[in-house]
């Protein structure tokens, strides 16, 4: 069963994956959205069963993502959480079907328990969906797709029994059936891997060993750059068709390729080596073109000392970029080179220099949280733990970013000026020094500093004039009404803007329309 977390705060996310022991409750995949947008993309590219959402985020909140997701998929079980005991937040989350409701923070213990008893709603979903769903029964008609749910429901269904699933799917499996099991992962150099690729990269290896006599039984997705191969018997060429399939793939596709196998396992023991195997593709990130049997792999391990180092910092405040870039990558090479690098290293590393280039950005007053609140950023988070290069590429985005920026910020007319356009074209809404400090990703009170260094005005100032300023023209060239045009230009009250106009233009706007 798959969950999808919402919310714009990071290490909340984080902090929940760590805190919650998911595989207990029924969880086999955790996917984490920073936005209502990337939350949309996810829901829209994976399948979800049970979305649990922050409802106070910027932009658009988690009670309107979920009357998207009413739309969208229906059967999506979502729960919500905020800082605010708001009753009306409450009422509308009943009204949308929101199975939980709850308050931050909580502990992690209710919140798995919540979880928990969103897992079993979800599984009565499914369990109704299944029975009236015209989809299920066209797949339990077809033998591939038979097969393919079949080891989908091994692989991934909690407390599967192979036997029972077996007689329900209509195969004809034995106690003395053997099978081997393949992981191959792939990965690019741009790290984005494109759908075509890897639509490519499943038509190549099915027909190398289709074309080789091999007796494939269901290939079944196991993230989203790496699948497992399912042959019936001992493969006793699968070390041939890793070959081959490594050439094909480099060749046509530009694409690393790594692959982990087992062989000769019985059916009790097919989930527990697939376990083992996919454990060794994640602990495996620095291979490319390698493959391992499941006793040839030897396990990465270390002790993690942070490199971040003064000198990093001072690199990436005096934007030297590209040195700084160099000095990682010869680290992260070196380091390779010694074995201890796997996944968990990745994570403890990625998380150092976030911290440094936080640092960093916040000594320059700029928020590096909404300056990396990207869909760009996002999936190259999402891919950082996947492999060294992945990591690097995540890195160089980061940092190129980050004293591109602070570059940008040392040229204040340049912000001053994207604030004033910003003002113009959004004059007339309901704007606040905090959406606008957004927009060039500076705290409020720096930004305020600069904006009147810089042109003598404070930012309220600035957009009231614009707005009186635009009142004018629809009172000299319409005949809309004071009232009216008060609320287009952006004001919440009629008597406000009256105040504001006389203020500014030293009389009342009906004598202004009237002496033109």
């Amino acid at each position: 069963m798959n969950i999808l977390f919402v919310d714009d705060a990071v290490d909340i996310l984080e902090g929940i994956v760590a805190g919650v022991n998911f595989q207990d409750i029924g969880i086999e995949n955790i996917f984490l959205a920073t936005s209502a947008d990337r939350a949309r993309n996810i829901l829209r590219s994976e399948h979800i069963d049970i979305m649990v959402t922050d409802i106070d985020m910027p932009g658009e909140n988690g009670l309107e993502l979920l009357k998207w997701v009413r739309d969208y998929k229906n059967d999506l079980v979502t729960m919500f959480y905020t800082s605010y005991a708001d009753f009306d937040y409450a009422r509308q989350a009943i009204i949308l079907q929101g199975f939980d409701y709850f308050l931050k923070p909580i502990a992690y213990e209710e919140l798995q328990t919540r979880i928990e008893a969103a897992v079993k709603q979800a599984d009565n979903l499914i369990q109704k969906q299944l029975k009236n769903n015209e989809y299920h029964n066209f797949l339990i008609t077809s033998k591939v797709h038979r097969k393919n749910h079949f080891w989908n429901n091994i692989l991934f269904k909690e407390n599967t029994d192979f036997w029972k699933e077996n007689i329900e799917h209509g195969l004809d499996y034995n106690e003395s059936s053997k099978f081997t099991l393949c992981i191959s992962s792939i990965s690019d150099k741009e790290v984005l891997i494109q759908n075509w690729k890897k639509y490519a990269f499943i038509n190549i290896a099915e027909d190398i060993i289709l074309n080789n006599h091999g007796e494939l039984e269901a290939v079944i997705q196991t993230s989203d750059v790496s699948w497992c191969f399912i042959f019936l018997g001992t493969s006793n060429d699968i070390r041939e068709y890793c070959q081959k399939l490594f050439g094909y793939v480099r060749q046509y596709l530009s694409l690393s390729v790594n692959c982990y196998y087992s062989e000769n396992i019985f059916p009790d023991k097919a989930l527990d080596n697939f376990n083992l195997l996919f454990d060794i593709y994640k602990d495996d990130v620095t291979s490319e073109y390698s493959m391992y049997s499941l006793n040839e792999y030897k396990r990465k391990s270390g002790e993690y000392v942070s490199p971040c180092k003064p000198e990093w910092e001072a690199m990436l405040l005096a934007g030297k970029e590209d040195e700084l870039i160099f000095s990682i990558n010869s680290y992260i090479y070196n380091i390779t080179k010694k074995g201890i690098v796997n996944r968990e290293f990745l994570k403890a590393f990625r998380s150092d220099i976030l911290q440094m280039i936080y640092v960093v950005l916040n000594q320059k007053q700029i928020s590096a949280k909404e300056l990396f609140l990207t869909e760009h950023f996002d999936a190259l988070r999402d891919r950082s733990l996947d492999n060294v290069v992945a990591m690097v590429f995540y890195i160089e985005n980061l940092i190129k970013k980050a004293a591109e920026y602070i570059r940008f910020v040392k040229r204040s007319q340049s912000i001053v000026d994207r604030v004033k356009n910003y003002i113009s074209d959004h004059f007339n809404e309901d704007i606040t020094l905090e959406s606008i400090a957004k927009v060039v990703y500076l705290n409020t009170s720096y930004l305020t500093r600069l904006f009147r260094k810089e042109t003598g005005q404070t930012i309220i100032d600035y957009i009231q004039h614009q707005r009186i300023e635009a009142a004018k023209k629809l009172l000299l060239h319409t005949d809309t009404t004071i009232s009216e045009i008060a609320y287009q230009v952006g004001f919440n009250s009629p008597s406000y803007f009256a105040q504001v106009f006389r203020k500014q233009t030293g009389i009342k706007p009906v004598d202004y329309k009237n002496n033109q």
